[in-house]
């Protein structure tokens, strides 16, 4: 049997039909009613896949009921609407219903490529007694307690070598306002993390599937909105049930967050089974990174749950690597060297780790990978440095313990 990969207009009005088909794959059927055999033919295999766009002369109501008994009963089945405008109130019922895009009739231009992701987006789902019920990934979340210290390229990177080889790795943008993850991996997400709060109570692993976006590592990334006002829309419930579900379906999860410990970062950190804390050799970037390991602390997280990460650990700027594990009461589980290549590949879009694998910054990313990787043990192996000879760096970072209430501000405030 052969994969067949269907694509179904539903629209009664015959000139408007015409339009829609002119934009479609070759191949494509039409039918005038929702009530139409709307299943795969006979003889096509559980790896086919249906798309089914339905046209705006549809009710509204009825071709929202027919995506959500779909989204039930066959996730390899997407529905694309083209509704007659395009408001608010139409993409979130829209959405939560389960359908996959909503285009405006005046965009058919796009459907081709829409059908194109449904397709490719669906032919990814398993139908949902195959789906493991009881699987559970590591969920790692990458925090800085200060910019500009490459926690971006830390995610992007361990993430892409953990999925290059093979095993099923999911990205979650959390800075929710000025996420770059995207930009990083050279990807242009059709939709994000906001998409997924739209749909509430009622997401379920079919319809975040069709929200994740694929990098050539075959890492799947779950992007932060392009839009900053729609981070509002985000929870912290969707944020765990987004995750959720994401560990349900993944080997890893990796979320990259913004440098402050608000209500979304503490609901990853709750499902998280390691905080890998990154920082670089300077005092602004140690102290803040102190002050968030005593939050931390103070709020419940087990120091055997936490991990600090020097980046570009090997640049000259007057601060030794010795006197850190005294300065921040912690060790230093890995290290990350200094190098122009890492912005470099960025700027090529391009991801070090699989653009040059043998680069010693990939070197390095692929130890704390293979870390990750080990099934028994969520720690990083503690780095052995040098005898500790830090007061001087150890008193200028001592902080005072913040309250709880501290834990929603910017971990860099005064």
């Amino acid at each position: 049997m052969t994969a067949a990969h269907r694509t179904v207009i539903v629209e009664p009005d015959s000139t408007m039909a015409a339009a829609i088909v002119t934009a479609c794959p070759e191949g494509t059927s039409v039918v005038s009613r929702l009530d139409s055999q709307l299943t795969p033919p006979a003889g096509s295999s559980d790896d086919g896949t249906q798309v089914l766009v339905i046209g705006p002369s549809v009710d509204l109501d009825a071709a929202l009921t027919t995506a959500e008994r779909l989204r039930r009963d066959d996730p390899r089945a997407a529905v694309i609407l083209i509704s007659r405008r395009l408001d608010t109130s139409t993409l979130v019922a829209a959405l939560r219903s389960g359908v996959h895009e909503v285009l405006s009739q005046h965009s058919l231009a796009e459907l081709a490529h829409s059908i194109s992701h449904a397709h490719s987006t669906r032919a990814r789902v398993k139908r949902a007694d195959d789906v493991p019920v009881h699987r559970r990934a590591r969920v790692t979340t990458v925090f800085a307690a200060k910019g500009g210290v490459g926690k971006t390229t830390v995610s992007t990177s361990l993430a892409s070598s953990l999925a290059s080889r093979g095993e099923k790795t999911a990205l979650l943008d959390l800075d929710v306002a000025f996420g770059d993850v995207a930009v990083t991996l050279n990807l242009f997400p059709a939709r994000d993390i906001s998409d997924a709060a739209i749909v509430g109570d009622s997401l379920d692993h079919p319809t975040l599937q069709s929200m994740l976006t694929e990098h050539a590592s075959g890492l799947t990334v779950l992007a932060a909105p392009h839009e900053p006002g729609r981070s509002e829309l985000i929870t912290p419930e969707s944020v765990t049930r987004v995750i959720e579900l994401l560990a349900a379906s993944h080997d890893h999860v990796l979320i990259d967050t913004p440098p402050a410990l608000d209500e979304r970062v503490l609901a990853a950190i709750d499902l998280s089974d390691l905080i890998l804390l990154v920082a670089t050799l300077d005092v602004p970037a140690l102290k803040n990174l102190r002050a968030a390991l005593d939050t931390l602390t103070l709020i419940g997280v087990s120091a055997d749950r936490q991990r600090v990460l020097l980046n570009r650990a090997d640049a000259e700027v007057g601060v030794s690597l010795a006197d850190v594990p005294a300065a921040l009461g912690r060790p230093v589980s890995a290290i990350l060297p200094s190098s122009r290549d890492v912005p470099g590949a960025v700027n090529r879009g391009e991801v070090l780790v699989t653009a040059n694998p043998r680069h010693p910054f990939s070197v390095a990313i692929a130890r704390i990978a293979t870390d990750l990787s080990q099934a028994d043990d969520n720690a990083l192996p503690t780095t052995s440095t040098p005898p500790i000879a830090g007061a001087f760096l150890r008193d200028r970072l001592r902080a005072r313990p913040w309250r709880r209430t501290a834990a929603t501000s910017s971990v860099g405030a005064p």
